[in-house]
């Protein structure tokens, strides 16, 4: 899954990553979004009980933004 914000809640796909195995959350370091607790929550909200983390990175991914 790519999501670059966690504005709109994707029902479908939380169902579908909370019978995942693990998760991992990858966002760029200078933002202070709580995108990795926020994403966790959610995923507990949908009864996700796999493993989980979440991880910075200071490289710009594209997104998905070229679809535009």
């Amino acid at each position: 899954m790519n999501k670059a914000t966690i504005n709109v809640v994707d029902d479908a796909m939380m169902r579908k990553l909370a019978k995942a195995p693990w998760v991992l959350v990858v966002r760029r370091l200078e933002y202070e979004d709580r995108l990795g607790t926020r994403f966790a929550d959610y995923l507990l909200r949908y009864g996700f009980r796999g493993r989980y983390d979440h991880i910075e990175t200071h490289l710009e991914g594209s997104g998905g933004l070229w679809r535009r």
